[in-house]
């Protein structure tokens, strides 16, 4: 395998310096060891929304879910097979690997953690007057109702992010986005590309998101 680094930045846009804003973007990078046999990197985009007053936990909670997510993801595809055991990754033909990718990484890895992860916090921190009042009246109403829910269905919005990930193993490697981020691969050569398709349902500022209902099956 070819050596990799990985590594991340975050940084305060200029408009959320200029109006006092937080920044709600996270990012992080993980490798295995320094050749790194598993190499990563992940970035969540909080909405930035008012009903969204939460997108910066929701953001960090999104990507520190993806990279758990890929590591266990990545270390069941490389297992060698066993009785019990379904075959390795070179076994396996692009899309079958990609079905994997979306239903065992994506959908219970992504966003499923996601969401139990959100519901954990809010429990912990209810949502504050404050941060309702922030919301508008609208959303107010909407997640005064939903705190209501036993299961509390219907918060989730608060914290919407976006999400990027890429990661490189020893015999593939993937990467994933839900939202109007870019993923980009840069070439020795200086030519590059996008290699995961845009969604076109993201439109100037409009964004599909990890909170969608639909998330696994844009992403």
């Amino acid at each position: 395998m070819a050596r990799y680094q990985a590594f991340h930045t975050t940084e305060t846009g200029s408009s959320h310096t200029k109006h006092g804003k937080e920044c709600q973007d996270y990012s992080l990078h993980f490798q295995s060891e320094p050749n790194g046999s598993i190499v990563l990197a992940v970035a969540a985009d909080g909405h930035g929304a008012d009903e969204c007053f939460r997108s910066a936990k929701g953001a960090e909670i999104a990507a520190n879910c993806a990279e758990n997510g890929i590591k266990v993801f990545t270390l069941s595809l490389h297992k060698k097979p066993g009785i019990t055991q379904k075959p390795p990754v070179d076994t396996l033909s692009a899309c079958e690997i990609e079905a994997k990718i979306r239903e065992s990484l994506i959908r219970d890895g992504f966003i499923r953690a996601w969401y139990r992860a959100v519901q954990a916090d809010y429990k912990a921190h209810p949502f504050t007057p404050e941060e309702l009042a922030e919301a508008g009246e609208k959303y107010r109403k909407r997640y005064e109702e939903a705190a209501r829910d036993e299961k509390g269905e219907g918060l989730h919005k608060a914290y919407g992010s976006t999400l990027i990930a890429c990661a490189v193993t020893p015999k593939c490697w993937f990467g994933i986005h839900i939202g109007d981020g870019r993923l980009t691969a840069l070439y020795p050569d200086g030519s590059y590309d996008q290699p995961v398709p845009w969604d076109p349902k993201c439109f100037l500022n409009q964004t599909t998101s990890i909170c969608d209902d639909d998330a696994a099956e844009r992403a």
